[in-house]
C-alpha cells in the first residue's frame, strides 16, 4: 500500500509540475512580448536541478529505507496539502504574471491582497513546506533536511535579493 502511496504521490506532483512549467514558460513569454524582461536567469539552473533532485532523491530514500511511512505521516501530508493550496492560491493572485522564473512587467503592481498582504514571498514559503514534507511522508529525513536547507540558502541569498531588486524596478 505504501509503494502505491508514494508512486501516486509523486506521480501527481511530477504532473503537475510539468504543467506549471508548460504554463509559467507561456505566462514568461506573453511578458516579454508585452516589454517585461528576465531577471536572475543564471540562477534558475540551480532551482531547476535542486527541485529535480529532489524528485530523485526522497522516493530513492523511501525505498532504501524500505517504503516506510512515518508515525506522523498524516500530519506532514495536511501540512503538504495546506502549502500546496497556499501555493495554488498564491498563483491564482498573480495570474498571468506568475512564474518559476522571475520576469517584471513595467507598470504592473505588486500584489498586496491574500497571503501577500501579510508576508512578501509566501510561495516560496509553501514551495519550502512541500520541498521538507512530502520526504518527511516516507520517512526520507536525509532528503527532507538537505534539500530543505539548500533550498533556503538559494532563496534567501540569491532568488529573493534577485526578485526585490527586480521589483524596485516596478516602483
Amino acid at each position: 500500500m505504501v509503494k502505491l502511496f508514494l508512486a501516486g504521490l509523486l506521480l501527481f506532483l511530477l504532473i503537475e509540475r510539468l504543467l506549471e512549467l508548460k504554463r509559467a514558460e507561456r505566462n514568461r513569454k506573453k511578458i516579454i512580448q508585452q516589454g517585461g524582461s528576465e531577471w536572475g536567469a543564471s540562477h534558475y539552473p540551480l532551482l531547476f536541478i535542486l527541485h529535480g533532485a529532489w524528485f530523485f532523491c526522497w522516493p530513492l530514500e523511501a525505498i532504501l529505507r524500505g517504503f516506510k511511512l512515518n508515525p506522523w505521516w498524516f500530519f506532514w501530508l495536511g501540512i503538504f496539502i495546506s502549502a500546496d493550496a497556499l501555493r495554488y492560491w498564491c498563483m491564482y493572485l498573480l495570474g498571468s504574471l506568475w512564474n518559476t522564473r522571475i520576469v517584471v512587467l513595467p507598470g504592473a503592481s505588486p500584489v498586496r491582497k491574500g497571503p501577500y498582504k501579510w508576508f512578501s514571498h509566501p510561495i516560496y514559503f509553501a514551495v519550502s513546506l512541500i520541498l521538507l514534507t512530502v520526504p518527511l511522508i516516507f520517512e526520507a529525513v536525509i532528503t527532507a533536511v538537505v534539500i530543505s536547507m539548500a533550498n533556503i540558502l538559494l532563496l534567501v541569498f540569491v532568488r529573493i535579493p534577485q526578485e526585490k531588486a527586480a521589483l524596485k524596478t516596478l516602483r
